[in-house]
């Protein structure tokens, strides 16, 4: 891809409008486009809508870290609910497009990442990126206790002993990617 548009901002109703208008001229130019979202339903059916035209040119790239509301909601205050997201995956998928997901992060421990892989690859034309979450140290105020037992937890499900049995399990399926989060613990692990 080309061009990757609004890293700072996430496509929601409120920048669609703008987000329309940049990703055209974008389109017009000639240009490949990798969308990332944590999307909207309305606003992915519009743009699918829209840019029917340039399905060769476009890929949605989904961030989907869970299927659990009561953690996204925890760690991504303010997005779309997982099943949202993967109603605008299967949409993207249905209307033609190329279409990706990004497990990174990975909002919980092994377990739920081959649950959403699971559930996400039908709709999956593209790859898979699984990766985990980092420097919550430096991103999470510790000295909130509800802060600090959700990065404790997190550090339980992903310690090496529970990404290698991911890795084991997914190791072999053909659209993952595995972000340098997870290669460094399997260089760690694998002798």
């Amino acid at each position: 891809m080309n061009e990757s548009c609004f890293r700072r901002h996430d496509i929601t109703p409120y920048y669609l409008p703008s987000y329309i208008r940049t990703l055209e001229n974008i389109l017009k130019a000639g240009n490949d486009v990798l969308v990332v979202s944590k999307p909207h339903f309305a606003c992915v059916q519009e743009l699918c809508t829209k840019f029917s035209e340039y399905k060769n040119n476009i890929e949605f790239r989904f961030t989907i870290g869970t299927f659990e509301d009561k953690v996204s909601k925890f760690w991504e205050p303010g997005a779309p609910l997982p099943l949202e997201r993967l109603k605008a995956l299967k949409h993207a998928y249905d209307a033609g497009y190329k279409t990706s997901v990004s497990m990174e992060p990975m909002l919980e421990g092994y377990i739920e990442a081959v649950c959403v892989y699971k559930t996400v690859a039908p709709f999956v034309n593209g790859t898979i990126w699984i990766g985990m979450m980092n420097k919550l140290d430096d991103r999470v105020d510790l000295s909130v206790e509800a802060n600090k037992v959700a990065v404790e937890r997190i550090g339980i499900l992903q310690s090496d002993t529970n990404i290698m049995k991911l890795y084991r399990e997914l190791k072999d399926e053909p659209m993952v990617r595995w972000k340098d989060s997870i290669k460094d613990v399997v260089k760690r692990r694998v002798v």
